[in-house]
């Protein structure tokens, strides 16, 4: 089983994925590391592929929102790597996690609320565009 969970920083994404750890499924959380855009995206496709049974909080159609944001000259070309690469490697599941009122600030994510509405626009746009059906707590969205 392969399990997305997605949504903007400061969601409870990492959190939720810790509760599957040991469960049958390997919880990949790459999020917490310094890497560039280019770094996350290529681990996360070479951890995806070492395990076939998995949790992650770092889909790669979330790590596509920070790269459009960030680094934008990359966007088109994860764009394509991630289209193709999911034709032969699906998701089971990808759950949709809202956006909390408050931001905690643990020194580690951003705290700026209006980044984070930023990025929950742009992972939106881009699940809407490449018609990615998905999951949330409240609804059933795109399917």
């Amino acid at each position: 089983m392969r399990i997305a969970v997605i949504w903007a920083f400061s969601t409870w994404k990492t959190t939720y994925v810790e509760n599957y750890k040991g469960k049958e499924l390997k919880a990949i959380n790459l999020e917490r590391w310094f890497n560039s855009q280019e770094e996350i995206f290529n681990n996360q496709i070479k951890f995806e592929k070492e395990h076939k049974d998995f949790i992650t909080d770092n889909w790669l159609f979330t790590i596509l929102a920070y790269t459009k944001k960030f680094r934008p000259e990359l966007f088109e070309e994860q764009l394509r790597e991630t289209k193709e690469y999911l034709k032969n490697n699906p998701y089971d599941k990808i759950i949709l996690l809202e956006p909390l009122n408050k931001i905690e600030d643990d020194w580690f994510r951003f705290t700026d609320k209006e980044l984070q509405l930023e990025i929950h626009n742009i992972i939106l746009n881009i699940l809407n565009e490449n018609m990615v059906c998905y999951r949330s707590f409240n609804r059933l969205l795109l399917c």
